[in-house]
């Protein structure tokens, strides 16, 4: 996603654009709907361009102001969007969503299924779990590629330019732990190639522990990344690994059943 540290005007033809994606941004990340004091804050833009841009925004559908809280929510015309978005991959949702029936009733955790848009995780397919505290997900939902373990079971195995454009983004911290050193993410992308496996910790959000594999074509490469994630406190070690290898499994079957057997390909980046 674009951060306000990105919103350099000087080297953007349409700036306006890129202040639309910003509060298109905040509004996707946000839990509930929000007032503009809320969203000035969190995309540090003047208070009346975050109004004159969300008066816009309002007018084509893409956001929706409640009359009666005066909080702003994403709108019904994006979804259109996010169909293309699933439309484009329906073969992977053909297999996943079997597969995921299965994971759910053995484990009862939230499975999501994400694929690379640019820097982004872009989760495309969820199947929730029954617990009372579960994941908060839904289709088109996103997360930088960086700071999930989707994102670096995907680019582990994908070309080196796809690494190189996450790079330029600067690694924005989401968290405390949010790895942000090129060199540390590259490790860990070493460590992923080497086990089929990403673990992350509270890098994408607090409290919450998220384990994912890739799911890869013949030639090797990504091509999406099945994901699992918890709170810290449900997951005693044993789990962990059980949840782990079990992510694991479920991606190759996938990889197996779409592409045939993957083979091996050269370190990205």
């Amino acid at each position: 996603m674009v951060s306000p540290e990105q919103l350099d005007v000087g080297e953007v033809r349409a700036p306006a654009v890129r202040q639309a994606f910003l509060i298109l941004d905040a509004l996707a990340d946000a839990e509930r709907g929000l007032r503009l004091t809320e969203l000035v804050d969190r995309v540090a833009l003047p208070k009346s361009t975050t109004h004159r841009i969300l008066h816009t925004l309002c007018q084509l559908g893409g956001v929706v102001r409640s009359e009666r809280s005066g909080t702003y929510r994403l709108g019904e015309r994006l979804a259109t969007y996010s169909e293309s978005i699933v439309g484009v991959h329906s073969g992977l949702l053909g297999v996943f969503y079997p597969l995921a029936e299965r994971f759910r009733q053995e484990y009862d955790e939230t499975i999501q299924l994400g694929v690379l848009t640019g820097t982004d995780v872009t989760f495309i397919g969820y199947l929730d779990s029954a617990q009372p505290v579960r994941l908060d997900t839904r289709i088109g939902r996103r997360l930088p590629a960086h700071a999930s373990a989707a994102g670096k079971a995907i680019l582990a195995f994908r070309p080196g330019p796809d690494l190189e454009l996450v790079l330029a983004t600067g690694l924005p911290a989401r968290t405390e732990r949010t790895v942000t050193e090129p060199r540390l993410l590259r490790r860990q992308l070493a460590e992923v190639r080497a086990s089929g496996r990403a673990l992350e910790v509270e890098e994408s959000s607090a409290n919450l522990s998220c384990f994912a594999a890739p799911v890869r074509d013949s030639r090797g490469r990504a091509r999406a990344a099945l994901t699992v994630c918890v709170p810290n406190n449900a997951v005693p070690a044993d789990r962990a690994g059980a949840l782990l290898d079990q992510v694991g499994s479920l991606a190759a079957e996938m990889s197996r059943r779409l592409y045939g057997q993957p083979i091996e390909q050269e370190e990205a980046g």
